[in-house]
């Protein structure tokens, strides 16, 4: 199934994304062992990974620590994600803080921009006055939170 829309969508010029995706399905679906929880991990990540534009974790953290399905945290720290994943976002956000504002500000304008799977360019498909500043300010607020935490 995710063959075959992956395949229509970009065949109509737009991607696949998976959001809210987690490394359990319920409490009792998965026995909560790190290799087991891996595992899962790794195979919905192949499938996105070679199907989808891109996809979204649960949430970052969790209230109360030690949870591996649903905290991206916990779960990185877990080792339940793969390392390619984790070396990633390692390299993603740059400790330098001058630097790692540079960064911030290249991401915001990319995703603000006028390409195909950009802010702009998607609600440029639908007439009205927008206030595209917004999104950009509150995408450095939104960076700045995930750093922090």
């Amino acid at each position: 199934m995710f063959a075959r829309v992956s395949e229509k969508l970009g065949h109509a010029g737009g991607g696949m994304l998976v959001g809210e995706w987690s490394g359990t399905l319920n409490p009792r679906s998965l026995t909560g062992d790190p290799g087991e929880v891996g595992a899962y991990v790794r195979a919905q990540l192949e499938l996105y990974e070679t199907r989808c534009a891109g996809c979204f974790f649960w949430t970052y953290k969790k209230q109360h620590r030690g949870n591996k399905g649903w905290s991206f945290r916990d779960a990185v720290e877990g080792s339940v994600f793969p390392d390619w994943v984790v070396l990633r976002l390692r390299g993603m956000v740059p400790k330098d803080e001058e630097r790692r504002t540079r960064v911030c500000n290249e991401l915001k304008e990319k995703a603000l921009g006028e390409g195909i799977c950009d802010h702009m360019h998607y609600w440029s498909q639908y007439p009205g006055k927008y206030e595209h500043w917004q999104f950009g300010d509150r995408f450095i607020k939104g960076w700045g939170e995930a750093y922090i935490s």
